[in-house]
């Protein structure tokens, strides 16, 4: 019977009626704009411990994340140097400026720098 309805009347005033399509507009624009109005409020979302067992292992490694980053959403940011000049002095001044900047920070922690390593080991 479903069948019947959309294809015996719900389709053709898709196809053919302004008003109905006037009013599927006008609501699709008004669920997207509560959507961008009301996205601010939208928090973090699941925990990642919803994911795992309580006997899984991973809640060991869960536990020290949030034991290192202070209860912090960790954020994974990559530099990408497109053609590093790293036989140039100035431009490995810039580069450890740039580490030691970072690396002063309070709010952020390096975790893994191949940069901060690579530049001490260049002539």
């Amino acid at each position: 019977r479903l069948r019947r309805f959309v294809g015996g009347r719900y389709a053709p005033l898709v196809e053919s009626s302004k008003v109905f399509q006037v009013v599927g507009i006008v609501i699709f624009v008004g669920c997207v704009t509560l959507g961008a109005v009301f996205v601010k409020d939208v928090g973090r979302g699941m925990p990642d411990r919803y994911f795992v067992t309580d006997s899984s292992y991973v809640n060991d490694f869960l536990d020290d994340v949030e034991e290192y980053f202070d209860n912090m959403v960790a954020q994974e940011i990559g530099i990408l140097l497109e053609s590093p000049a790293v036989g140039d002095s100035e431009y490995r001044q810039g580069l450890g400026d740039l580490v030691s900047n970072l690396d002063s920070r309070l709010d952020a922690e390096l975790v893994d720098c191949w940069l901060a390593q690579g530049l001490g080991s260049l002539p």
